[in-house]
């Protein structure tokens, strides 16, 4: 898992680079639907990652999740908000207590939503990165 994160938070970087004032992208057109792709996009998948990397911190051995790993990784971009830095996101999963299932239930609620938010990434990072070389 701690590869997949942060594989998913190198991705932000690369995505955030796009935007940043010196980068090798020069039409503004495109660097302006970058950010809002990142805004109502990748923002609310990556806040949802977030929470699950520091909701699985602690319930997972350390091999497998990175204690907060994602903040190695800052974007700055303003769209961002600040969901990598002192905003960062908090998950509250919830499932019911008489649950005689409540490990499993809550683990699936998790993938479930991590599944959401990595095809969220994908498709949203596929999108931008296809548009690049028809555009620049």
């Amino acid at each position: 898992m701690q590869a997949v994160f942060a594989y998913l938070y190198a991705l932000a970087q690369l995505v955030d680079g796009f935007i940043k004032a010196g980068s090798d992208l020069k039409n503004a057109a495109l660097k302006s639907d970058i950010g809002s792709t990142i805004g109502a996009v990748l923002k609310p998948a990556y806040t949802t990652l977030i929470a699950l990397e520091k909701e699985a911190d602690g319930k997972l051995t350390v091999e497998l999740i990175p204690c907060n790993g994602h903040h190695s990784v800052t974007p700055s971009a303003t769209q961002w908000g600040d969901i990598f830095g002192a905003s960062s996101p908090v998950l509250q999963l919830q499932c019911s207590a008489s649950s005689r299932y409540r490990y499993q239930s809550t683990g699936m609620q998790h993938w479930q939503a991590f599944n959401k938010a990595y095809t969220v990434i994908a498709s949203a990072i596929t999108g931008v990165v296809t548009v690049l070389p028809a555009i620049e």
